[in-house]
């Protein structure tokens, strides 16, 4: 669709006609009308539009309304006679006038685009013989035209009309004028119609009658006499005008229809004609003795010969036409027209020479795999030869052509591949064959049958493969593990694409990869097993690093085929949960009782991904350093090696672990990303509790965050408690959601504190009835302003560590002793030395803030009832080798949210929890089967965990002993191997 901006609205016609004279006539009107609204959008800022809604309306209705008339008029005109024809034609010249005139008031306001009017005014003396026909011709094509012009004149209306009144009304009083001769062509069409009803009603039965009696009039001798003189030119290539190719269709119409037995005269007579050309083409092919004179010879004759075959027989179709009609179902069909020209040629010409000539065909193919430039299409006539004529005779193109194509193919590569191979090496023989391959089905496309829906080509393509590959196919894959050891990705894609048209070598070629990817991965991670253990960001790079670059093996040596990409993710699984580099030993055994002597390892890679996801949500210089973009992008990294994991329980625990702590110590440096990943974790099939028990997390936060605000208006009229309150961020958690027991550890609290906490109780059983606080006081964290002879400090402490250190607000100066500390502090034995160690020897400060008796180093062992501590006064932060005055200092650590448990204790308890996951899954599994066999529900069971763990099958058949003593499950009494479910 060509558009075109005309900005001066006072262009002239003249150089619009000129322009349209580079439009195409077939324009889409849709494609128009947006040409139409974007050029009116150019000039909107322009001018100023006033639109005059209603004459615009009502002009638009009246175009609408001629549209719809001229299509009516144009489905009419067969019933019109000649001479109203011909007033018709007139009217439609004046139509196309004042039409025009409206076109030329729209060129005015940017219409893009102006058909030609005069053009398509014809005058009757353009039709040398004007009959009927022609007539109807030219007034039902000017009616289209005018249609369409009125559909164009709507869109312009639409889009853009004119904003000068007059010019309105001019189009306005253009389209009264046109009601004007719309109406007389109504009335011209009108009468016409009556006086052929009554005409037709009249000489109905002369008409038949008349038709009729042409039967006798038609002579086949003298039909055909016209009829020789054209096929005689066909036959001979030469010009047959356009009349006499009409005049021969006609004239083979009358015969059939009207002559006794046409048909059999005119393919009897049409036959003897074909004889005698054939007989004349056969002349001049046979008497050659040389190969190459006669395949020239042939081709030339059969290439103007097989052209006739398609349009000779057009003029016939009315013998085949007529010949299907008249024979019953039980009669012999008469031969087709192109089946007998067929048949005359294969009898004359190619059954006396066919084995010559296909010799022939054979012999050039040779030539041309050889290097030799020969006429390929000598090759294409021979084949077309046989395919076409094979529908007569007792010619089959499967049998004679391409059996001898494919046993000359096979011939030819079976006397060249061993030397080939034996002179240049395996290598370079994959390069050869790879190419011949190539060439082979190139080949096979210009020679081969085409319309077998590609069953020669394959049959072709087999027998290679067999000869070229297949044969020397275990001397191929040897190259394998060299070449995917060495990344020779060139050689590599020769190897796959050979490969991969053979039946039984893939899977060799797949266990050489799978074996590449599994010691190369195991390889990289012991080289950097000292650094990787205790570097997670190191080790999810080393993994990323192995993963890409899998990935790009795949992608360009094998194509990415999905039988590779599986090989790529078992292997990559193996490496990922390999437990030769670092392992996590989960201890105990089947019973829960403890040996000492681990049973259950995993690898340590769950564990590593968790601590990974931790540093990056984290407030730390780990997420200053890395952009928002570059944090998603290495989360979704994680999320990818998380797929290979196998034990996604270990890592759902330890990832909600440094959750808790982010959340609870305030150290989330990002709410929303928190968020996204919790989303992709439900994405990448991680179990829907543990999902959910995520956002519950998440949402306590945001929760809290007006509970806060609430309590504290509440306690502001309190003047005991509203001071510490506004100091005091209260986190009330759920204890399904954060997973925490009843356990607490008994200390006393500061006084301040104390006094607090009852008015929480009550706030919060207000605001919730029937609901009860447990408080967690291991798990929350203040911040203390020490104040020394050296200056002011702000300390981030534990409640425990903050009991401790009050003991000395009173007296700052005194010297306590572990057993009177205890007794303040009412902390247990082993949690008040805990506390009393990260105080007095804490790693990342010079100074510690409180000192003891013992002796260097100190040691949990090292504390005695009798052991003093006391505040050091002389505490301070160093500084670049400076002591400083003012500082923070996070005495927190690594916050214990579990009271007394150590890394055994948990480990424990990620293995308890896989037995409860079992035991729940094998009664879901049983409650739907009722009857299973232990294959059966090994196999379903492993289905079911496997996005959280791969259960092992002694864990299996530990639970399920232990649920058919739990009497949830029994043995069936004719086959112990099969479970039956209790209810």
């Amino acid at each position: 669709m060509h558009s075109y901006n005309i900005k001066n609205p006072n262009l002239s016609v003249e150089l619009i006609h000129e322009i349209v004279n580079f439009l195409p006539f077939d324009i889409k009107w849709e494609d128009f009308r947006v040409s139409l609204i974007f050029d009116y959008l150019l000039l909107k800022n322009q001018r100023h539009f006033i639109i005059f809604s209603k004459r615009v309306k009502k002009i638009l209705n009246g175009l609408t309304l001629k549209r719809t008339q001229f299509e009516q008029f144009s489905r009419t005109l067969g019933d019109v006679s000649l001479d109203n024809l011909n007033l018709l034609n007139e009217k439609a010249n004046h139509l196309f006038y004042y039409c025009k005139l409206i076109g030329v008031v729209l060129v005015k306001y940017n219409l893009p685009f102006l058909f030609r009017f005069d053009s398509f005014a014809w005058p009757t003396s353009y039709f040398l013989n004007v009959n009927r026909e022609n007539m109807i011709q030219c007034v039902s094509c000017k009616m289209k035209i005018l249609e369409n012009l009125c559909e164009l004149g709507v869109n312009m209306g639409q889009a853009n009309f004119p904003t000068v009144q007059n010019d309105i009304g001019y189009i306005a009083g253009n389209i009264m004028i046109l009601n004007h001769f719309t109406d007389e062509i109504t009335s011209i069409i009108e009468v016409s119609i009556k006086i052929v009803l009554k005409k037709m009603a009249q000489h109905k039965m002369e008409s038949l009658l008349l038709l009729g009696s042409n039967n006798n009039n038609v002579i086949f001798e003298e039909e055909w006499a016209k009829s020789l003189p054209v096929v005689r030119n066909l036959l001979c290539r030469q010009n047959v005008s356009k009349f006499e190719w009409q005049d021969l269709f006609s004239t083979n119409n009358r015969i059939t229809s009207w002559v006794d037995s046409g048909n059999e005269k005119l393919l009897s007579v049409l036959k003897e004609e074909l004889t005698k050309h054939v007989g004349e083409a056969a002349n001049k092919i046979l008497p050659h003795s040389d190969v190459d004179s006669l395949l020239k010879a042939y081709i030339q004759e059969w290439e103007g010969y097989s052209i006739l075959c398609r349009y000779l027989p057009l003029p016939f179709c009315f013998v085949e036409k007529r010949e299907k009609e008249s024979k019953s179902g039980k009669s012999k069909q008469g031969m087709q027209v192109r089946e007998l020209m067929l048949d005359r040629w294969n009898k004359y010409v190619f059954s006396k020479i066919s084995t010559r000539l296909l010799n022939a065909a054979m012999s050039l193919i040779d030539r041309e795999r050889n290097g030799e430039l020969v006429n390929s299409q000598h090759i294409i006539g021979v084949q077309e030869s046989f395919v076409d004529l094979s529908i007569v005779g007792n010619l089959n193109y499967a049998e004679q052509f391409e059996e001898q194509y494919i046993t000359f193919t096979e011939q030819f590569y079976s006397s060249r591949t061993s030397q080939i191979l034996a002179e240049n090496g395996v290598l370079a023989y994959m390069a050869y064959v790879d190419e011949k391959l190539v060439e082979e089905e190139e080949r096979a496309k210009k020679y081969l049958d085409g319309e077998t829906d590609g069953k020669s080509k394959g049959k072709l393509m087999e027998k290679c493969v067999q000869v070229l590959i297949i044969n020397y196919q275990d001397q191929i894959l040897a190259e394998a593990p060299g070449l995917i050891k060495s990344g020779q990705i060139d050689r590599l894609q020769i190897l796959y694409r050979l490969i991969n048209r053979t039946l039984d070598g893939i899977p060799t070629l797949l266990d050489a990869l799978r074996s590449h990817i599994c010691e190369e991965g195991l390889a990289a991670m012991k080289a950097h097993a000292a650094e990787i253990c205790t570097d997670s960001e190191r080790y999810v790079h080393q993994l990323l690093e192995q993963y890409t670059r899998f990935s790009t093996l795949m992608r360009d040596a094998f194509a990415n085929d999905a039988r590779f990409l599986t090989i790529r993710d078992q292997a990559f699984r193996e490496v990922v949960n390999n437990t030769d580099v670092f392992r996590l030993e989960l201890g105990g055994n089947g019973g829960g009782k403890r040996t000492g002597k681990p049973q259950n390892t995993e690898s340590k890679c769950p564990e590593l991904l968790a601590n990974y996801c931790d540093l990056l949500l984290r407030k730390s210089a780990l997420t200053k350093r890395y952009t928002c973009d570059e944090i998603d992008e290495r989360l979704n990294n994680v999320l990818l090696v998380l797929k290979y994991v196998q034990a996604k329980d270990v890592f759902m625990r330890y990832h909600k672990t440094h959750l808790s702590r982010r959340l609870i110590l305030e150290l989330v440096a990002d709410q929303e990303k928190e968020e996204m990943l919790v989303n992709k974790f439900r994405e990448v099939g991680m179990p829907v509790d543990f999902v959910n028990k995520l956002f519950r997390m998440l949402q306590d936060i945001e929760v809290n965050k007006d509970l806060n605000a609430a309590f504290k208006q509440s306690v502001s009229l309190n003047e005991n408690c509203s001071e510490m309150a506004d100091c005091v961020n209260i986190k009330i958690l759920n204890a399904g959601a954060w997973s925490r027991n009843r356990e607490t550890i008994h200390l006393t609290l500061p006084r301040e504190l104390e006094d607090l906490l009852p008015e929480v109780d009550e706030f919060y059983k207000k605001q919730h009835c029937g609901r009860k606080l447990n408080w967690a006081h291991h798990w929350s964290t203040g911040t203390l302003f020490f104040t020394n002879e050296i200056g002011k400090f702000e300390l981030e402490v534990t409640t425990q560590q903050m009991a401790v250190l009050f003991c000395w607000n009173d007296r700052p100066m005194d010297r306590l002793t572990f057993d009177s500390i205890r007794l303040a502090t009412e902390l247990s034995e082993t949690e008040l030395i805990k506390t009393l160690l990260s105080l007095v020897a804490f790693p990342k400060t010079r100074h510690q803030l409180i000192l003891c008796d013992t002796t260097q180093p100190i040691l949990p062992k090292s504390f005695g009832k009798t052991t003093q501590f006391w505040i050091n006064q002389q505490f301070c932060l160093i500084k670049n080798d400076k002591p400083q005055t003012r500082g923070k200092l996070n005495l927190i650590g690594r916050l214990q949210l579990n009271q007394e448990q150590g890394v055994e204790q948990e480990h424990e308890e990620i293995l308890q929890l896989r037995k409860f996951r079992v035991q729940e899954a094998i009664v879901k599994i049983m409650k739907t089967r009722k009857r299973f066999t232990q294959a059966q529900l090994q196999t379903e069971l492993v289905d079911v965990l496997k996005n959280m763990f791969l259960p092992s099958r002694k864990l299996i058949k530990e639970q399920i002993e232990w649920l058919i003593e739990q009497k949830f499950l029994g043995r069936d009494p004719v086959d112990m191997n099969t479970f039956v479910y209790i209810t």
